[in-house]
């Protein structure tokens, strides 16, 4: 059984492929976060001020702008637990 999105037709051919993503963040200054105890929610992040995604793939190709036109507004990195993990 095969993990295939919902779009497009079913007949539509799959072809293998494989995508290694490495990521990396630095983050600085104390953690931000929110608790609600009553929702059994707690989030947890921290701002980041450097973050590098390599990407390799192979059956088919990956294509970006250049990192030199890029810009960062924002991003955070973190964590949060709700529910039955609260």
């Amino acid at each position: 059984m095969q993990d295939q999105p919902k779009f497009g037709a079913d007949t539509l051919p799959t072809y293998a492929a494989r995508l290694d993503l490495d990521m990396s963040w630095l983050a600085h200054g104390p953690a931000l976060g929110v608790t609600d105890p009553k929702n059994k929610y707690r989030v947890q992040f921290h701002l980041v001020t450097v973050a590098r995604i390599t990407v390799s793939a192979t059956g088919f190709t990956f294509l970006s702008d250049p990192p030199k036109t890029s810009q960062t507004i924002f991003a955070m990195i973190g964590h949060d637990q709700n529910g039955l993990f609260f």
